[in-house]
């Protein structure tokens, strides 16, 4: 895979988990699959440009650098639109130039993409089915490291679909991560499996005798010549053992077993969301519940001459509240 198109399938997969993210234009769909270029990305090798495919050509293995680049251009392709938010904040209410602005949260995007160059670089030579476990690691280091950032995990973007939000019943929101990489993996596996299995077919043709000039097709005793065979020029496809240099593709086996995988959990999501959908709440459990929010504007919700006006704004809306049959209402 010539490197250009390895960055290539990168920076879609950035922009489609941007699309898939919560949002204007919200399309959680694409998060089943918006994984999937970066992870062909990280496990497909390339024979030499130009050249056909024969046993004795060895493919392009990107190195460690081109591994973490490709990661990285995925990480700068879906945050850099999805903090765009910070410039709003801090030139509007940070007091800061809009360039100054600008440089911070481009800076602030470039940090968090390095999570998914690691992502990159810690698959080489793992198995791809590794990488849900991988990712869901890296979101929970991204929301501790240096006071942590925990911004828009992948499962969130599930936020529109009660029935698969079962899932974090049992597992907090980085079994729906899990669920959505491990979907990713599957589907990246079985395109590799079948390009492999397009690539053999088309390596596996054996030479094609061409009729002699008597036209005998070649098959008498007496044919004078025989036709060179000719190299298949099909599929370029030229997958090798690699390794530590890419990620290592599910056999057959693996991806029965992680298709029966991503099937549990589904079908458990399933039966939750039906179980408690059938269930009648008992009336003793049930109340009212009164939330307070003040709404106070971002530039004044510090300042010392507008603290007073903030206190008497979430008192008098209590007050409403409380001449309500609620339970104590909650303040921010």
């Amino acid at each position: 895979m010539p490197r250009l198109l390895r960055f290539l399938l990168a920076a879609a997969s950035g922009f489609f988990l941007y699309q898939a993210s919560p949002g204007p234009g919200h399309r959680d769909w694409l998060v089943w699959f918006a994984l999937a270029p970066l992870l062909l990305a990280l496990c497909i090798p390339a024979a030499p440009p130009g050249a056909v495919a024969r046993a004795e050509d060895r493919p392009h293995l990107p190195g460690r650098l081109e591994t973490a680049a490709t990661g990285f251009i995925c990480g700068l392709f879906f945050y850099l639109p999805l903090l765009s938010w910070i410039h709003t904040v801090l030139a509007t209410y940070g007091g800061l130039s809009s360039p100054l602005a600008s440089a911070a949260a481009v800076l602030l995007a470039g940090y968090m993409a390095i999570y998914p160059a690691l992502f990159a670089l810690l698959l080489r030579g793992t198995p791809l089915l590794a990488a849900p476990a991988l990712w869901v690691a890296l979101d929970v280091a991204r929301g501790v490291l240096f006071t942590g950032f925990p911004w828009m995990d992948l499962g969130y973007d599930l936020f529109r679909r009660p029935a698969l939000l079962q899932i974090a019943a049992v597992t907090g929101h980085h079994g729906l991560t899990f669920t959505i990489v491990l979907a990713n993996s599957l589907l990246a596996g079985a395109l590799i499996h079948a390009i492999q299995a397009a690539g053999l077919r088309q390596l596996g043709e054996g030479p094609r005798p061409q009729a002699d000039a008597d036209g005998t097709g070649g098959s008498a005793p007496h044919s004078k010549s025989m036709a060179k065979p000719a190299r298949p020029t099909g599929p370029r496809f030229s997958y090798r053992s690699p390794g530590s240099a890419l990620s290592l593709p599910p056999s057959g086996r693996g991806l029965a077993a992680g298709f029966l995988l991503l099937a549990f959990i589904i079908a458990f999501a399933g039966w939750r969301f039906q179980r408690l959908a059938g269930e009648q709440p008992r009336p003793e459990r049930l109340f009212a519940a009164g939330i307070v929010q003040g709404a106070i504007e971002q530039d004044k919700k510090w300042l010392p001459s507008e603290l007073q006006r903030a206190l008497d704004r979430h008192l008098g809306l209590t007050a409403q509240l409380l001449r309500s049959p609620t339970s104590p209402p909650a303040r921010p």
